[in-house]
């Protein structure tokens, strides 16, 4: 119990920033425009918030990344790249 009590802590920790950044009415400060391409169906697209772990996964520089939350619990990230 102490388990997935802890684990949900993690998730929510992790993609409340990421969920504020979609959710939110305009884009933050540091997006350089559009998203470059998209998310695979099922996926998210967000802007994480600076300092977030999900900004190592942006590889085009266009602030945009894609997020999905597991079945099992956690995020996983990855960069926006569908066409």
């Amino acid at each position: 119990m102490k388990r997935r009590l802890a684990l949900a802590v993690v998730v929510g920790t992790l993609a409340t920033p990421l969920l504020s950044g979609v959710a939110s009415a305009g884009p933050p400060s540091q997006a350089s425009g559009p998203p470059r391409a998209g998310c695979p169906a099922g996926w998210i697209t967000g802007q994480p918030q600076e300092g977030h772990p999900a900004e190592a996964f942006d590889l085009n520089g266009d602030t945009y990344v894609c997020g999905l939350l597991l079945p099992a619990g956690g995020f996983a990230f990855m960069d926006n790249v569908v066409r």
